[in-house]
């Protein structure tokens, strides 16, 4: 019986090949069969002029109409990227300051909100890991392919980045707070169990962090985060779960390589963000079976939305028949043992295959 089911690729070593399209028509300026690197441009076009809207009102946690207490700038000012905009100082506290996500121009500030005009030039596509292109999108990018280590996440900022990759708390449970972030960040994509504060991504901000990597941010985060320069990737959900530990553990092996964070915006319609470790050659890749999605015994999971939220298990019974579960719904899934020994039965909706 073949069993298809929700799937999260985590993926030791695996052929990757990756999109990199511009938003619009422009000139592909590499051939196929070049080599590039992180930093090469493979694409570029005209920027089209656009404003970028900031709710500054929801970031500070303020009345919309007591914003301009807190603006550091003024309406028709030019901004650079890293221009403070905004501060709140709090009792017992740092002071909570924003800064400027784009070069341009603030127009306008309304109902809480900034309203900023980017500066208009080129847009430039980086192929953002050591690659070889495989193919040509005309006059919109390339198709690139590396080897290496491959994690999908289940939400992003919306933004690309690449650095070396730096593990920052000792497990996938272990929160990253201000006072544990070290001042040599900078270029860094940092990996943590959670994190909760806003101090926190302020300092990664103000440090020049490249990216963070998290099991969970809390749902009153999920707004101000997409906000900073840098991105956010989420592994495990929203909230305040751990990362799940196959994931921790192919970070931690990957500490201190070179490493992409792709965003879910950043590909076709319901592209997942992913996490691309790139090695240097294919050698050996042989030695190690494709993956695939299909749900088998010995496969394994996670769990989610049961009550059993983030558990990982392995599937050890696949029902060929709708069974009863504990609400007295007729529904597919399987049995999972989990690592404490404990037996459950599972939706299959409920099942994200770890492939």
């Amino acid at each position: 019986m073949t069993v298809h089911t929700n799937a999260t690729r985590i993926r030791l070593l695996t052929n990757i090949r990756r999109a990199r399209l511009l938003p619009r028509a422009g000139e592909v300026v590499v051939p196929v069969g070049q080599e590039v690197n992180p930093v090469h441009v493979v694409a570029r076009a005209i920027a089209a002029s656009s404003y970028q809207v900031l709710r500054a009102s929801k970031i500070l946690n303020v009345p919309a109409d007591k914003i301009t207490e807190f603006l550091l700038v003024k309406e028709g000012a030019s901004l650079q990227r890293g221009t403070p905009l905004l501060r709140k100082s709090e009792f017992m506290k740092r002071d909570k300051v924003y800064r400027c996500p784009v070069e341009g121009t603030l127009r306008q500030v309304h109902d809480g909100y900034l309203i900023m005009e980017p500066t208009g030039g080129l847009i430039e596509m980086r192929a953002m890991i050591p690659s070889r292109v495989v193919s040509v999108v005309p006059n919109r990018g390339v198709v690139l392919e590396t080897f290496g280590s491959q994690i999908q996440g289940v939400w992003d900022s919306g933004k690309d980045s690449f650095g070396q990759l730096r593990v920052a708390t000792d497990t996938p449970v272990d929160e990253l707070i201000p006072e544990d972030i070290k001042l040599d960040v900078h270029g860094s994509i940092l990996v943590a169990g959670h994190v909760s504060q806003f101090e926190t991504l302020q300092q990664l901000e103000e440090l020049n962090a490249r990216g963070l990597i998290v099991g969970s941010i809390p749902s009153r985060i999920t707004d101000v985060a997409q906000s900073f320069s840098f991105p956010i990737f989420v592994t495990d959900g929203i909230g305040n779960q751990a990362m799940a530990a196959p994931i921790f553990e192919l970070l931690v092996q990957s500490n201190g390589r070179q490493a992409a964070l792709f965003s879910s915006q950043s590909g076709p319609a319901g592209h997942r963000g992913e996490v691309v470790i790139s090695l240097p050659s294919s050698a050996g890749m042989e030695q190690y079976a494709s993956s695939t999605d299909t749900l088998s015994i010995g496969s394994q999971v996670r769990v989610w939305r049961v009550g059993l939220d983030n558990r990982i298990g392995k599937v050890i019974r696949i029902y060929s028949q709708p069974r009863k579960n504990k609400l007295g719904m007729h529904l597919p899934g399987a049995d999972v043992r989990f690592d404490d020994g404990e037996i459950n039965f599972i939706p299959l909706g409920n099942i994200d295959l770890l492939c």
